[in-house]
């Protein structure tokens, strides 16, 4: 039985396909996405990561140990109004965001 028994229901063939019968085509989009991936993967192995200095860490462990006694939730979203303008007017600082994080 062919795959199309009416020209209706077959959709229009691609420009791969054509241009590929053997089944290249299929190959072309994965083969260029591992290439691309392992191309970013290596260059990625030489570029510096940003973390957490030891002292940012101790930071956060005390600011998240500060935030597990409160119970009032008025109390904590109150904080997280205050968290989110100081964000607003810091965009760029993580810390501050993380902290927010924390908080809701």
């Amino acid at each position: 039985m062919p795959l199309c028994p009416t020209t209706r229901s077959c959709p229009p063939p691609t420009t791969e396909a054509i241009a590929t019968p053997s089944g290249g085509a299929a190959l072309r989009v994965p083969l260029t996405l591992l290439l691309v991936s392992l191309f970013t993967s290596y260059f990625s192995l030489f570029t510096p990561l940003s973390a957490q200095t030891p002292a940012q860490r101790d930071s956060i462990e005390a600011f998240r140990d500060s935030l597990a006694p409160i119970s009032d939730t008025v109390a904590l979203r109150a904080l997280e109004a205050h968290y989110i303008e100081i964000a607003k007017q810091d965009r760029k600082d993580p810390m501050r965001h993380l902290r927010l994080g924390f908080i809701a």
